[in-house]
């Protein structure tokens, strides 16, 4: 299959520079798969709502899986001893695999700006005269050690919330909001599982009185979401591991579903 397949246009101006005031007044396209090929199999029905009247279009007893990651602010900059440039670290995840607060550690894997010019040996004063050097590298990934551990507490203090690179602009004090799922847990995420982002309090209370199952899983969002498709066939893309985990209850609850007909719906 080839990667070009995929293309299509998409007008800038289309794209969301920032969400809508409230949360969840988004739209939503929902397609009948059924209805589209019993009654017009050449067509594609299709229907214009708002992800707040979700429910209308949930059969009782769906099972709807959501994904509790909460985002680290992961984005940091740091100055080249060598040259004074500024560099941006995009930290993915410590070397150690920690997960959650308590994820704390000297030597990281991250992502940098400008990174054919970011070498091995090289290093950086980071906010708090923290100084990191890169001593390793794996594809696309630096490996940065800095002269004490870090962790979110940090990040909290003096890093950034890694906005997408199709929004074009800086961070701001309400991304740390708006960037950031209601029920987002447990943190270890370098982007936002962006499902999520439209569903509120009250729609998630909404749904579960209207007998919708709600379980939970959490997956780190990593580096895949960011680099591109670079070989010419899909097939031969390399897709990069995230992190997960599936409770015994959530398992069992999607196993249940399934062997009863009731519909999964992943978020």
């Amino acid at each position: 299959m080839k990667t070009d397949d995929f293309n299509f246009d998409l007008p800038e101006t289309s794209i969301a520079q920032y969400p809508p005031e409230r949360r969840g007044d988004s739209r939503l396209l929902v397609l009948d798969r059924a209805g589209s090929a019993a009654a017009q199999p050449d067509r594609i029905h299709q229907t214009h709502s708002m992800v707040k009247d979700l429910l209308r279009f949930l059969e009782p007893g769906t099972l709807m899986v959501f994904n509790d990651s909460k985002v680290r602010k992961a984005r940091i900059y740091g100055t080249a001893l060598e040259t004074g440039a500024v560099v941006e670290f995009l930290l993915l995840e410590p070397l150690t695999r920690q997960t959650g607060p308590s994820a704390v550690s000297a030597s990281w894997r991250a992502m940098t700006s400008k990174a054919k010019k970011q070498k091995i040996g090289k290093s950086y004063i980071f906010p708090d005269g923290l100084k990191g050097t890169i001593v390793g590298e794996e594809d696309d990934e630096k490996i940065i050690e800095f002269d004490e551990a870090l962790g979110d507490q940090y990040l909290e203090a003096n890093g950034h919330m890694p906005l997408p690179p199709y929004i074009k602009r800086e961070d701001e004090v309400s991304d740390s909001e708006r960037y950031q799922t209601v029920y987002a847990k447990v943190t270890g995420s370098a982007a936002c599982p962006t499902a999520g982002l439209h569903f509120t309090q009250p729609l998630l209370d909404s749904l579960s009185s209207a007998g919708i199952d709600i379980e939970w899983v959490t997956l780190h969002v990593g580096l895949g979401t960011f680099l591109p498709v670079r070989v010419d066939e899909v097939e031969r893309h390399r897709m990069h591991e995230e992190w997960y985990t599936v409770s015994e209850k959530t398992a069992a609850a999607v196993n249940a579903a399934k062997k009863e007909g009731r519909k999964v719906l992943a978020v």
